[in-house]
């Protein structure tokens, strides 16, 4: 037998001896036949064939996948794909357009409602497959409330709400009376969700999310990295000082906004759940108010406000002697590393040394100290108070961290921190599953009363650079840095949605080391980060900004996300001398001092008197 391959065609020609009975004798003869054998071509198989996401929180996002299988005897070619969604509530990562002979490849898609209600769609594959040339896959899931009111001593159980991204509820204070409120966050495990135990699977713990398609409460809004480049000084020469009134300061919360204007007065505005807007109330467990235009925070007329710092869910402001005022879910109300308690109006933070600056992140804060010392309280989840453990401080309050000094510059992230001495060295510490606080040293570095998850107690020096720092930013699973030498932005950590900004994004991708940003073009002069995004002023007073964009909160003047390199904010009349970044928004303060902001603005967060997203920034307006 003799096989011929030719195409998609195989030629088998058989050679055949033919023996013929006689009555008398034998006869032989020898024939040829051809005979023609089809080769199947591509066959297209997906598991599932239909994809429910089930119950998924407002503000949280499930990433699942679907396998594409070629069964055929081809390659299979998916020479487009279609996602039909009315709500824009699902997206699709497909990185590949070819699926080999027996094999398989996978599709992301990613569930991130917007409302409490029951959400459909259809993804299409277009395909050379034989079988079938529209492969339709049904999507659909569940929004529900983001936060929920419940005993404070049985807290809603944790879940998986797929393979790899389990929730969790964090008591975040008051309901109702004799009732707590409990805000959903969600946490990746690396290793897998058991869907048994409702916990993250293998030793290193969970990774939280940060890029399924947008978005995450638990962030530090700016972390700290919004500060001015200079604040105004009539001696400065050159330096455009309007008459009259002006904004001196704006600061991104995660769903909100505050400016701080000349006259020391605050203004906020967008979502008020935890009060973080001073005005004396909040929504607690009612449906979120809309709130577009700047109002006055309720702050002691007899208090010189020189800085305000927005965290995840509180406002902070330090006055002129030296003094801390906090609204909302501020950190030094937490009784523990989990549990917290709402302020609605601003509140004098007691055990506090007079200080220079402060930040917040998601449920700690720093201050550095008028002696250049740091000191931090609040959630000691993860470590990252800096205390050399993971346990909440026995007296409850602030506590110094050893191993720094001379700090000129703070960033504090979800549950990590950073401190910049005035020697140019950086110290980190806390959280680091994703590696935000640079490579682990060994495997012993967990957090023994945290899960074990993986973590830096004390603080570690930066390293890879050879050369000194002038800024730091903190995000979610983030930190980046400007370097004196040349104004060059290095980042490390989580880089699923481009963050770093060296041009590529990998699911699951985290960097140990400094990676360069690539494409700035110039010296960068001041940062900051977001929850998977990041900002740079460059010298010329223009922004750059790169990583998830989902709701436009790069102001390139597109939705399209992931953004692995920077690009330019559109549609700045004139330069910038401050930056804010948080989770979906951001907002700039320009030299002539007005306020623009773009991004999502779902709770009026833009301060435009609408609550429509933007892709490119709109003006803040004040009332007169």
């Amino acid at each position: 037998m003799i096989i011929f391959v030719t195409g998609g065609i195989v030629r088998v020609r058989i050679v055949q001896l033919i023996l013929l009975l006689g009555l008398m004798s034998f006869s032989s003869c020898s024939c040829e036949r051809e005979v023609f054998v089809r080769q199947s071509g591509a066959l297209i198989s997906v598991n599932p064939m239909a994809l429910d996401f089930g119950d998924v929180p407002m503000g949280l996002s499930s990433t699942r996948t679907i396998e594409v299988l070629n069964l055929g005897q081809m390659p299979l070619k998916i020479s487009d794909w279609v996602l039909v969604d009315e709500e824009s509530v699902f997206s699709v990562e497909l990185g590949v357009d070819q699926v080999g002979v027996s094999s398989s490849e996978t599709i992301s898609v990613t569930f991130s409602p917007t409302a409490i209600k029951e959400y459909q769609g259809t993804l299409t594959l277009n395909t050379d497959a034989e079988n079938t040339k529209l492969t339709l896959i049904p999507l659909s899931g569940q929004g529900l409330p983001d936060s929920i009111c419940g005993d404070c001593d049985e807290p809603p159980e944790d879940r998986c709400m797929s393979e790899y991204d389990l929730l969790v509820y964090d008591n975040v204070g008051a309901c109702v009376e004799g009732e707590c409120q409990y805000q959903a966050s969600q946490i990746y495990c690396e290793f897998g969700c058991d869907p048994d135990t409702h916990r993250c699977k293998g030793d290193s713990g969970p990774i939280e999310e940060s890029d399924a398609g947008g978005q995450t409460p638990l962030l530090p809004s700016d972390a700290g990295n919004g500060d001015s480049l200079w604040e105004p000084d009539e001696s400065d020469a050159g330096v455009y000082i309007p008459e009259g009134d002006y904004v001196q300061e704006v600061q991104v919360g995660s769903q909100w906004t505050c400016v701080r204007w000349s006259t020391s007065d605050v203004e906020c505005f967008g979502i008020n759940k935890w009060g973080q807007l001073g005005l004396g109330w909040w929504d607690g467990m009612s449906e979120d108010s809309i709130n577009p235009t700047p109002q006055p925070a309720l702050i002691p007329s007899d208090r010189a406000v020189v800085a305000i710092e927005t965290g995840n869910t509180s406002t902070t402001v330090t006055t002129e002697s030296g003094d801390l005022y906090c609204w909302g879910g501020c950190p030094h109300r937490r009784p523990s590393n989990t549990q917290g308690q709402n302020k609605h109006t601003p509140e004098v933070v007691t055990g506090i040394t007079s200080t220079r600056a402060a930040k917040t992140g998601w449920g700690h804060s720093c201050v550095i100290r008028d002696d250049g010392d740091l000191e931090c309280w609040g959630s000691n989840w993860f470590g990252g108070l800096g205390t050399g453990d993971d346990l909440f401080p026995s007296n409850g309050g602030p506590v110094v961290v050893d191993g720094v000094s001379n700090v000129v510059k703070l960033a504090v992230g979800y549950h990590h921190t950073c401190a910049l001495q005035d020697d140019g060295k950086l110290f980190c510490w806390g959280w680091n599953h994703r590696y935000q606080v640079a490579t682990p040293m060994d495997d012993n570095e967990v957090c023994p009363n945290s899960d074990s998850y993986p973590c830096v107690l004390s603080p570690r020096e930066i390293q890879g650079l050879d050369s000194d720092f002038i800024d730091v930013a903190a995000g979610v699973n983030n930190t980046c840095v400007i370097t004196a030498a040349d104004g060059k932005v290095y980042c490390w950590g989580d880089n699923q949605s481009g963050a770093i900004g060296n041009g590529v994004h990998q699911p699951f991708a985290r960097e140990g080391e400094p990676i360069e940003t690539e494409d700035l073009g110039q010296r960068a002069v001041k940062l900051s980060l977001g929850s998977t995004y990041a900002l740079a002023i460059m010298a010329d007073g223009s922004v750059k900004g790169w990583g998830q964009n989902s709701y436009g909160q790069l102001g390139n003047g597109s939705m399209t996300s992931p953004q692995n390199s920077p690009l330019a904010v559109v549609g700045l009349e004139g330069p910038v001398i401050q930056i804010s970044a948080g989770v979906n928004h951001s907002c700039a303060l320009l030299e002539n001092r007005s306020v623009w902001c773009w991004g999502r603005n779902n709770y009026g967060q833009l301060g435009d008197g609408t609550s429509v997203d933007s892709a490119s920034p709109v003006q803040v307006v004040f009332p007169e």
